[in-house]
């Protein structure tokens, strides 16, 4: 029996087993590190949409914009009314000299 050469083969399976070992823990630590990013990014998915308004809150906001812009143009009218009560005082003044 040729012991160099058992050797020899010996030393190539151990190798090979080697790098399959190798190769097998990098695609094992890869698999780990992916489905840890997929993890983190669904627990940040959860914050934003548990921190998201809800439909009742982008209703009330809209009924408070419309209050405000009726409010906004009742203001308006008056601002309009007060200018052309002040446009006729200063008429008025102007007119009497």
């Amino acid at each position: 029996m040729n012991y160099e050469a058992l050797t020899f083969w010996w030393n190539v399976a151990l190798t090979l087993l080697l790098f399959a070992n190798v190769v097998w823990q990098w695609m094992g630590n890869q698999k780990r590190v992916t489905q840890k990013a997929l993890t983190d990014l669904a627990d940040r998915v959860l914050v934003v949409e548990k921190t998201m308004p809800g439909m009742g809150d982008i209703r009330n906001l809209y009924e408070s914009l419309n209050t405000m812009n009726r409010e906004l143009g009742e203001l308006k009218e008056k601002l309009h009314a007060n200018t052309r009560a002040l446009d006729r005082v200063n008429e008025h003044l102007l007119s009497r000299d």
